[in-house]
């Protein structure tokens, strides 16, 4: 139904807002809850066929204000066995940092009354909201009683481990206003938010998400965004400018879902609003009476903070933060009259900050770094120990992570009828696409097959997605059991990185010999990261991480089958240049499928040559993390070594083709802004003004690589080698030497 014009009294009426109604209600049962309203004039539904939210609202119009007082008295009442929210649609209630909760974790099967009654002998409840299957809220009438929630010790929700934390800013109690968006096009939102408008934002599709907590499952934050429209790619990582939250570039399949997304802001999810900006907008003021300057805005400050404080000091209109070159964030207010009060703040959460007037000058005006509080507050303490567990369970989730390059064979022979394609190896052979697609059936549409077969058991299978993300999101299933085989599987235009200090070549096996044999004789030394099995007499062996490599080198036995193990040497290839053919032993290449007449041509895995003649300090395994934006040019052509584990480039929110680059040499985003633009060229090798340092790859690490200097970590024998030619001569005895004997340029000497 249409929605109902704004509540402003008189001829047209009075609304109300009704929350958490059943989506089984229908309207003469919600009629008759209201009955002894008997002025109702006009009704209407949301939400109903929407299914991230497990309810609807309704919107109820009344002839006179009589009645719509009596509605409100029915607020907090069962109907259908859910305790119903009403108010007004003027309401500006809110669920609170300081009087609010947010429970994560649910499911759908625990209601908004098993919240309730979980909670209800902590203090007096105000409201229940659960806006999604997996969280929801819980506003107390004392700001005691938030804190007792969140010490609460009885975790236990039917079943479930349930999460408890604090809202970080205000959030709207009504799931949506009946007027819609505030803003009716991209160019009412520039021209009333002082940004510059570009007709090219009408028809793009791509848009750039911030203050995404870091903490929260991607899928969470996909089920969120893929409420508006289909979803064709999907790219997240860790943010520069704030290093509690990531970003993320989302393609929608139309510009005109995007549009409703850029438009429908505020973007309420999981305790936090959700800043959604469109490439092609930048700010565009040169000066302003009703917008403030954050100048060297510090990293662990997050935008729900900044927002809360500048709120107290006038009504917020708009934040932009995406500045990584500067770290400036601009704040505008409604009014005038609250940027001299804001001015006035010298802290934020416990941080540091500089609060000035917003004008383009002193935008691109550098400030010297802003002096750290001292000492720090329990905030910082408690956000720095928070980190600090955030990044342990990523380097954990990082040991099991497929390692992939880019594949330069990838080509694909029509794009027609194949897309989005994904490579399946270990799979069962004659597999065929219907079951292909029931496998795949929750993650997305398989729309096509390919199958490159190598002698009786050996093959790779290609297979074509409706869309990019719903590639990536198969490729989440790798290492799961298809028929009792254990899937190998990543997008098709990269290729396995067969990192020598974590595999082990294995020889000598017979087609009695599967797979499973194989991962469950070295799973009894160390975690296996996968089984690559190259042929029916070799395979190739990846571990979590290089402790267990001497173990799995003296296994013997794979069953009944005597095997030989070795280490994975393996030849130049693309990745060293510099170095003659002749100076490596043969490669061990991945399954090679026989040419075909689509002119697909495979190639080899992508393996690195094994540095055996440098120093093994006590630096943390090289790994190549699976980023679309690695450093592949210098990694494949062996200027640089692999980064380090758990690690990657800092993010910066730009723009490239295939969404956002976030490392230092990001692309500068076309038709750059005249001043301050959230797209900046460059940026600091440290994470913010007063961050901590960064290390290759990633935000807060706590300790960063050794160095090979007078600080660094003592050397083995032999000595750092250079790449091309001797390196200096170091305490000890010689290192060993490559083929090709100790005095010609690339073969270095110990």
């Amino acid at each position: 139904m249409a929605a109902p014009p704004p509540a402003d009294g008189g001829s047209t009426g009075f609304y109300v807002y009704v929350g958490n109604v059943p989506k089984t209600a229908s309207e003469d049962q919600l009629r008759r809850f209201f009955g002894e309203c008997r002025g109702i004039v006009a009704f209407s539904f949301r939400l109903e066929d929407c299914t991230y939210c497990p309810t609807k609202i309704a919107f109820i119009k009344f002839a006179n204000r009589d009645d719509q007082e009596r509605a409100y008295g029915l607020n907090q009442q069962f109907f259908q066995g859910k305790r119903v929210f009403v108010a007004s649609v003027d309401s500006e209630a809110n669920f609170t940092p300081k009087f609010s909760v947010m429970v994560k974790n649910l499911n759908e099967y625990i209601t908004e009354e098993d919240i309730y009654e979980h909670f209800k002998h902590i203090g007096t409840i105000e409201c229940v909201q659960k806006p999604a299957n997996n969280y929801g809220y819980v506003s107390f009438d004392r700001c005691e009683s938030t804190q007792r929630a969140l010490i609460l010790k009885n975790r236990n929700l039917k079943g479930v481990d349930i999460e408890i934390q604090q809202v970080r800013r205000n959030i709207c109690i009504l799931l949506e206003k009946p007027t819609g968006p505030q803003f009716g096009s991209i160019r009412e939102k520039c021209e009333e938010l002082g940004l510059r408008y570009e007709p090219e934002s009408e028809s793009e599709t791509k848009l750039l998400v911030t203050n995404i907590p870091r903490q929260v499952q991607e899928a969470d934050i996909l089920e969120y965004f893929g409420r508006f429209g289909k979803i064709v790619d999907w790219q997240m990582q860790k943010s520069v400018i704030s290093v509690l939250t990531n970003s993320a570039c989302v393609t929608y399949s139309d510009a005109k879902t995007a549009r409703r997304v850029f438009l429908g802001e505020p973007h309420f999810f999981q305790g936090v609003c959700l800043d959604v900006y469109n490439p092609r907008i930048t700010y565009g003021e040169l000066q302003s009476t009703t917008a403030v300057l954050l100048k060297r805005t510090n990293v662990f400050l997050t935008n729900d903070e900044i927002y809360q404080a500048m709120n107290e000091c006038g009504r917020v209109s708009y934040i932009h933060r995406v500045d990584s070159t500067r770290f400036c964030t601009i704040v505008r207010f409604r009014f005038a009259i609250a940027v001299s009060q804001a001015m006035r703040l010298k802290q934020i959460a416990g941080e540091n900050v500089s609060v000035v007037r917003y004008t383009e000058p002193n935008y691109l005006t550098d400030t010297a770094p802003i002096p750290e509080a001292f000492p720090k507050s329990g905030v910082r303490m408690q956000k720095e120990e928070v980190l600090r567990r955030l990044i342990e369970q990523e380097e954990r989730v990082e040991l099991s992570r497929l390692q992939t390059v880019p594949n330069e064979a990838y080509a694909n022979p029509d794009g027609k009828f194949y897309r989005n394609e994904v490579q399946i190896m270990n799979y069962p052979i004659g597999t065929t696409l219907g079951q292909f697609r029931d496998y795949f059936r929750k993650h997305g549409t398989v729309i096509n097959l390919r199958e490159f077969i190598q002698g009786d058991c050996i093959g790779v299978a290609i297979v074509s997605f409706d869309t990019r993300l719903e590639a990536r999101r198969a490729c989440s299933m790798n290492q799961n059991f298809m028929n009792g085989k254990r899937l190998l599987l990543h997008m098709a235009d990269e290729k396995l990185f067969l990192d020598p200090e974590l595999c082990v070549g294995v020889m000598g096996l017979t087609t009695a010999t599967t797979d499973e044999h194989i991962y469950d004789r070295f799973s009894e030394i160390g975690a296996v990261k996968f089984v690559l099995r190259e042929t029916s007499g070799r395979a190739v062996v990846c571990m979590e991480h290089r402790r267990w490599l001497d173990a799995a080198m003296r296994i013997i036995l794979v069953g009944k089958c005597r095997v030989q193990v070795s280490r994975l040497f393996v030849g130049p290839g693309p990745g060293n240049p510099n170095v003659p053919n002749n100076q490596f032993p043969p490669r061990q290449n991945g399954p090679q499928p026989p040419p075909q007449g689509n002119g697909w041509m495979p190639g080899s895995q992508g393996v690195m040559p094994r540095p055996n003649m440098m120093p093994r300090g006590p630096a943390p395994r090289q790994v190549v993390p699976s980023r679309p934006n690695l450093r592949q040019v210098e990694i494949m052509h062996g200027n640089v070594r692999p980064p380090l584990l758990g690690q990657g480039p800092p993010m910066r929110p730009q723009f490239g083709n295939n969404g956002p680059m976030m490392g230092p040499n990001g692309p500068p985003m076309m038709q750059g802004p005249m001043g301050p633009g959230p797209m900046m060229q460059g940026g600091p090798r440290m994470m913010g003004p007063n961050g901590p340092p960064m290390m290759q790859g990633g935000p807060m690490c706590p300790n960063g690589p050794p160095m090979m200097g007078p600080n660094g970590p003592p050397m083995r024998q032999g000595g750092p080698m250079r790449p091309n030619g001797p390196g200096p001569m170091m305490q000890g005895g010689p290192g060993p030497m490559m083929q090709g004997g100790p005095m010609r340029p690339p073969g270095p000497m110990g």
